[in-house]
């Protein structure tokens, strides 16, 4: 799982026990010498924030790792921010979105 945020990845894993990283400088960056590291993945989840800048750079995150292994995790019609609010508001909703 890739998050756009540090407590992001923390809630996922925290609630799912599904490997979770952030991103290192938010949606817009995925820098290139990370990707060796994310190579072996057959399955890539992207939960990007539910703004403008996370919605925008999911097609460009995902063409970067590879469009057929990323799957993108929706919550927009959650009307919640992030990973991190939906843990926030309601433990039972990350798994499902999973």
């Amino acid at each position: 799982m890739i998050t756009e945020g540090e407590y992001d990845a923390m809630s996922v894993y925290q609630e799912t026990g599904i490997p979770a990283l952030s991103l290192p400088q938010g949606a817009n960056s995925l820098p290139d010498n990370v990707l060796p590291y994310l190579e072996n993945f057959d399955k890539i989840y992207l939960w990007m924030d539910n703004d403008e800048a996370g919605l925008m750079n999911v097609p460009k995150i995902a063409s970067k790792l590879g469009v057929k292994r990323c799957f993108i995790v929706e919550n927009s019609n959650l009307k919640m921010k992030d990973a991190n609010d939906v843990l926030r508001q309601d433990r039972t909703l990350i798994k499902p979105l999973l």
